[in-house]
């Protein structure tokens, strides 16, 4: 192999290294619910799957079932209780946005949703 093709490989290999650190570890408890989730971006500046100390990183909530359905966003372990976004309601074929609590340090968020049927 030569020099060039060494730090391409490299460079390919930390690049799913970087992506994660802004992303968020997100742990799901749908209940058997069809709720589909995306990290959409952030609010407050910034762009879109960045993360710094002035933006929020918002989770996109799409309710795919057919019945209504309550979904909670818990701050992880790491992250300040009293951030967390109230509970919400999500009709059948709704959607909604939630920001999801904690400190944007460049580590990865740590947040669990729980859907329920209501």
């Amino acid at each position: 192999m030569n020099k060039n093709m060494l730090i391409f490989c490299g460079l390919a290999i930390c690049l799913p290294v970087t992506a994660m650190a802004d992303g968020l570890d997100l742990d799901k408890q749908l209940n058997g619910l069809d709720i589909e989730t995306e990290v959409v971006g952030s609010s407050g500046g910034g762009s879109a799957g960045t993360a710094t100390a002035s933006t929020t990183q918002m989770l996109q909530i799409t309710n795919n079932a057919d019945v209504s359905v309550m979904c909670e966003l818990q701050p992880g372990p790491a992250e300040a209780q009293s951030d967390a976004p109230p509970p919400t309601t999500i009709e059948p074929g709704e959607q909604t946005s939630l920001a999801v609590p904690g400190k944007y340090t460049g580590a990865p968020l740590q947040a669990k949703l729980v859907c329920e049927p209501q």
